[in-house]
């Protein structure tokens, strides 16, 4: 049995389901908020990073690493912060590590994440203010091989004091993201975009890829 909340994750690589989350034990062994379950037999691998904290938000893969995001201070064996990137086979942290940090000294938290298609950029969409070296609010893309902050830097306006995004998805093209204030807990507008798997009562903002991104603007029900 899992016991989780609605910020669940689970992502197929191979013969193997991995799952994130708030639990504690799943298919009868102990696991804590991330897990391995064989996709034929249903039993939990010996995979077991094992992250701290309230849980795991966010699963993507690329190659042989998984990635990881929620809030969490360790997994994987190594002291990760909301961030981390995870041999697929063994559970243990890389070397990666973006570090995010919250406002005024608090700790970050990673609500989503996203690979580009050939691998070498990961983009992070949270609630931050540093992350990878630098200075990014709530989004920032990160160097797959460094951990360092790319010069891409959308800044996302109007999203409150301490307002975060909450999705972001790469399309090959651009990068669509979907911002929330977590003080407020308000909803900006409306915006529906079928193809791209998101949709729901929230402003949705497009920016291109390019370091210098600009808004593209809203988008309304329907529009696609």
């Amino acid at each position: 049995m899992v016991c989780a909340d609605a910020s669940a994750a689970i992502l197929l690589l191979g013969s193997t389901v991995y799952v994130g989350g708030t639990f504690s034990s799943i298919a009868g062994q102990s696991r804590r908020n991330l897990a391995a379950v064989d996709v034929t037999t249903g039993s939990a691998t010996a995979w077991n990073p094992s992250p701290d904290g309230p849980g795991v938000r966010a699963l993507v893969v690329s190659g042989s690493i998984v990635y990881v995001a929620g809030r969490f201070s360790s997994i994987g064996g190594q002291r990760r912060n909301a961030l981390a990137a995870l041999d697929a086979r063994t559970g243990s942290a890389t070397m990666w590590n973006p570090n995010p940090a919250g406002y005024d000294g608090a700790e970050g938290i990673v609500l989503a994440i996203a690979v580009s298609g050939s691998g070498s950029t990961v983009y992070a969409a949270g609630g931050f203010a540093s992350i990878g070296g630098q200075s990014r609010r709530t989004l920032a893309a990160l160097d797959a091989a460094t951990g360092n902050a790319t010069a891409w830097d959308p800044k996302p306006q109007n999203l409150g004091d301490e307002g975060a995004v909450r999705a972001i998805r790469h399309d090959g093209e651009r990068q669509w993201m979907e911002p929330e204030s977590r003080l407020r807990k308000r909803r900006d507008g409306i915006g529906c975009v079928g193809r791209d798997g998101i949709c729901g009562w929230h402003v949705l903002q497009r920016f291109d890829r390019r370091p210098a991104a600009r808004r593209v603007g809203g988008i309304g029900r329907g529009d696609r």
